[in-house]
Formats: C-alpha cells, sequence, structure tokens
C-alpha cells in the first residue's frame, strides 16, 4: 500500500502531539507533586519508541488495567534508575490497576522502533517471544544495573556527587520494585527471559519473578574490583531457600553465587527462591498480558458490599475485602507458569479430583515437574567447604579439592567443578572478594534487615568504585580488542592474604 505524503503528515502530527502532551503532563507532575525531573527519563504512553524518545532505556505503557514496563536497553542511566523508581513506586500505590509486568523478550528492539505487545500486533511479526533458544553464542542480556565501562569513560567514577547519585537511584529503584507492607498495594511481576547481572537483580526484587529457559543470574563484580551492587543481596544470598521452606536453605547457596561467579540457570533460580516461578515457554507471555489487562483494578477486586452506615456513623477504616485483592492477579501467575518455588504445580491429585476418577485419564500428564538444581546439588557436596567462617580456608578447601586425582568419573566431575571455582575466584580483585565474603557474613546475621544491608553496600560499593582495581580494570577493558572475563588480574593486591584487615575495616566502616 503506498502511504500518501498526507497521511505521512498525520503521523508526524501525531507524534508531535503525543510528545508534547507527556511533556506537559511531566511538567505538571514536576510542579504539583514533586516529582524528580527524571521521570521525563522514562517515556509512558506511546505507541512507538519515535512517539517519544528513540534512545529510551525503557518505557511503560498502558495494557487495559495493568502497566507493562519494556527494558529496552540492558544499562540504565542513573536519571534512567531515578525515574523509573518514582514511577513504579508511584503506580504501586494507585488502586485504579490491578498490576505492573515488566516483561523482556528477543524482540525488544529499539531500532524497529515498536514494542512488542501481544495486544498491540507488529506487521510482518507473528508474535513476541516466540520461544526458540537464541543463536549460538548469544544470549539475551535483561538487566546489569549501570555500565561500568561508561561510568570510567565518562570519568564520572571520580565525581563523589555522580556516583552517589547513581548507587542512590539504584537503590530507590530496588525499594521501589520490592514495595513495603504500608504503602504498596499493585503487585509487581517480573519476567526476564535472559540473563540478569548484578545490579540488574533489581527487577527481580518483584513479588513475582517468572523465570524462563533462558533466565540466568550472576554475579560478575568481583572481576571488575567492584563488589555488590545496592540491590539487597547481601541480606537475600544467606536466606535463600528460606521463604519457600526448600531444601537449599540448608545449603551455602548465596555463598556460592557470591563468590564464585556461577551462572544460575532458571531452575537454580526457582529452587533457591530467587525466581517463585518457572515457565518453560515464554510465548504464553501474551496469555498473561491478555489476562491482567482484564482484571478489575484494586479497588473493585470486592465481593462483599460494603457495610450499611447510619447517618452521623465514622466511615469504617477496615477493608472487608482485604481478602480478596490480588488473589486473581496470584492466580494468573500461577496458571499461567508451569511450576512454583514451594514446589506445587498445575498437574497435581487435585486436578483429577479426591476419589482419582478413573474416567479421568491421567496418561501423559506430568505428575511431578522433575525440576532440580545443579546449585543446590553442588551447595551440598561442598557445604563443609563453604561454611568456613575464614574466606582464606574456603580457597584453600576448593584448591584442595582440584588438585586431587581420581579415577571416577563421578568424583572428577567435582574435581573439575573445584578447579573452575579456584580459578573464578583467584580471577577476582582480592579486594573485592574480601569485601564480598564480609558483607555476605554481616548479612546474614538474624538481626540485619534489609534496609541496613542495602545501606551498607551502597556505602561500601562507592569506596571501590573510587578504588585502585575498578580504575585498572576499566582502563584494561575499555581497550582491550577482545576482552575475556576473568583475563584482568592486574590487581592492588596479589592475593587474599595480602588484604589487611585494618584496609578491610576500613571500606566496610560506617
Amino acid at each position: 500500500m503506498k502511504v500518501s505524503q498526507t497521511m505521512i503528515a498525520r503521523i508526524q502530527s501525531r507524534r508531535l502531539t503525543v510528545s508534547a502532551s507527556n511533556a506537559a503532563l511531566i511538567n505538571r507532575a514536576i510542579r504539583k507533586h514533586g516529582a524528580p525531573p527524571s521521570i521525563a527519563a522514562i517515556p509512558a504512553g506511546g505507541l512507538h519508541l519515535q512517539d517519544i524518545n528513540p534512545n529510551a532505556g525503557a518505557m511503560i505503557r498502558q495494557i487495559g488495567c495493568t502497566r507493562r514496563v519494556f527494558l529496552l536497553q540492558p544499562h540504565l542511566t542513573a536519571a534512567e534508575m531515578e525515574g523509573l523508581a518514582y514511577r513504579i513506586a508511584t503506580l504501586t500505590k494507585n488502586d485504579g490497576i490491578n498490576s505492573i509486568l515488566i516483561a523482556t523478550d528477543e524482540t525488544d528492539d529499539v531500532a524497529t522502533g515498536a514494542l512488542p505487545a501481544m495486544i498491540l500486533a507488529r506487521d510482518g511479526i507473528s508474535g513476541m517471544d516466540v520461544g526458540f533458544p537464541p543463536a549460538p553464542g548469544h544470549t539475551y542480556f535483561v538487566a546489569g544495573g549501570y555500565d561500568p565501562i561508561e561510568l570510567y569513560k565518562t570519568g564520572d567514577y571520580r565525581n563523589k556527587e555522580a556516583v552517589a547519585y547513581l548507587l542512590r537511584s539504584m537503590r530507590s529503584l530496588t525499594t521501589a520494585i520490592a514495595g513495603n507492607s504500608q504503602n504498596t498495594k499493585i503487585p509487581v511481576i517480573c519476567m526476564p527471559h535472559g540473563a540478569v547481572l548484578d545490579g540488574g537483580f533489581a527487577f527481580c526484587r518483584a513479588a513475582y519473578v517468572i523465570a524462563t529457559g533462558e533466565s540466568t543470574f550472576q554475579i560478575r563484580n568481583g572481576s571488575r574490583g567492584l563488589t555488590l551492587d545496592p540491590v539487597g543481596l547481601s541480606h537475600t544470598l544467606p536466606r535463600l531457600g528460606r521463604e519457600f521452606d526448600q531444601i537449599s536453605r540448608n545449603y551455602p547457596v548465596g555463598m556460592i553465587l557470591g563468590l564464585t561467579g556461577y551462572e544460575a540457570d532458571a531452575f537454580d533460580m526457582v529452587e533457591t527462591g530467587l525466581a517463585t516461578n518457572f515457565v518453560e515457554r515464554p510465548s504464553g507471555l501474551s496469555i498473561l498480558e491478555h489476562a491482567l489487562s482484564e482484571i478489575p483494578p484494586w479497588k473493585d477486586q470486592a465481593l462483599i458490599k460494603k457495610p450499611l452506615r447510619y447517618y452521623g456513623d465514622p466511615e469504617p477504616t477496615l477493608d472487608h475485602n482485604a481478602q480478596f485483592r490480588n488473589v486473581a492477579v496470584a492466580d494468573s501467575v500461577h496458571c499461567f507458569a508451569s511450576y512454583r518455588a514451594n514446589g506445587s504445580s498445575i498437574w497435581t491429585a487435585d486436578v483429577y479430583g479426591p476419589d482419582g476418577d478413573v474416567s479421568l485419564d491421567p496418561d501423559g500428564l506430568p505428575q511431578s515437574d522433575g525440576v532440580s538444581s545443579d546449585l543446590v546439588d553442588i551447595a551440598a557436596a561442598f557445604s563443609s567447604i563453604f561454611e568456613q567462617k575464614s574466606l582464606k580456608d574456603i580457597l584453600e578447601g576448593v584448591k584442595e579439592v582440584a588438585n586431587r586425582t581420581t579415577n571416577d568419573p563421578e568424583e572428577q566431575e567435582g574435581i573439575d567443578l573445584a578447579a573452575d571455582f579456584s580459578r573464578r575466584m583467584h580471577a577476582q580483585s582480592p579486594l573485592a572478594l574480601a569485601v564480598t565474603h564480609r558483607l555476605l557474613q554481616i548479612g546474614a546475621n538474624k538481626n540485619e534487615t534489609f534496609e541496613s544491608c542495602i545501606a551498607r553496600e551502597e556505602r561500601v560499593q562507592a569506596k571501590l568504585l573510587a578504588g585502585e582495581d575498578f580504575a585498572k580494570w576499566a582502563a584494561y577493558t575499555s581497550t582491550a580488542n577482545e576482552v575475556v572475563d576473568g583475563a584482568f588480574r592486574q590487581w592492588k593486591h596479589k592475593s587474599i592474604a595480602d588484604v589487611s584487615k585494618a584496609e578491610l575495616d576500613d571500606i566496610l566502616e560506617d
């Protein structure tokens, strides 16, 4: 079909109108509600990226009674994190919607100029997240927090105010997504279809985290001369498995993730509680998106009428429908996913009735999903090593296993794994590794809270960003023709033994 000049002019006019309208709304929010100017960094409401900002790192769109957040870039700027944090924090208090859905897939592409919501079909594209694996050597990169190389190239890593703003914005985004029991009404749902690294874990603070076959989580900051970003991992990692009473609670899975750079896959995430649900194919996201769009808003999720109130009686403060709020959203998530972190599945005996009616033939339907986690198995095998209080003892214990010889193939697997752990830990900055180990030890204390841990992470990471190791790594990485993870070894300290207690205490000092 030939597009006339008149039609082109109308489209361009519409885009200008949308942009002007959004700008006016943003300016009004800044004046009336004290919103930060950075909310302009996160466009909202457009059908196409060109409508507002072609370089946006994230975008929010209304789809029925839900709000869909598109992560268009794996790294966000400080302003984008602050702006997104404000928008999400505001939306979670909005009783006129039912949920916030943060989801990514392989077709979220800035270059196309359009965003793949199934309700808004795209010409030439059959559908979103069809579930095929990525090409060899390619990984869908969902989120990694800020870009450390960009921070180095701009010189902002030397600017205390810029670093403080960056880490404060990340902390705000984390707490906005996590919500709180006092103010949060609307649940946040995240489906990270791909790799989540370090500070990108902020998005996994959602009420529901749906892992797909491509979902992974990994901490790489140690090999950059850095420690845990302010997303509360020093509080979460020592407590993995507890929320859903999983077997992983008995093993040091968090210490392994924090120290070795082990890449947790979707099953590892679900079996440790890093994710709440698992779905085999992300192509069903369209079903979830459509279901959420049609669920009534929070304020209308009610079955019990308000009690009669006679003239002069005070307005009742008790929400008689509290037990029904968000239930439909939870049911939609659980029905969409095939497995939950608490061990339950959509295929249970209840499906066939209490008496096991033979007319309902269960042949071909899975009675058990058979979900297992390599990370949990590894943590069980290496528990005596990673439960050591001293980092030096952990390193020596792993090295001792790595140096063993055997003719047993199964034992050889453990030896090879220990060798890989040893290589990974020795490739990291000794100072960063020691700081991370101490953060995890402190965070494991029963008196520590999420707020105290995330505040400590923010303070400590600011010091390491200004440190010698990060600057050396960033200078090397920004000029290297081919960057290999763990290739840089010119750290300030040659080994853990060279990191003094006084230096460590100074970094962790409040």
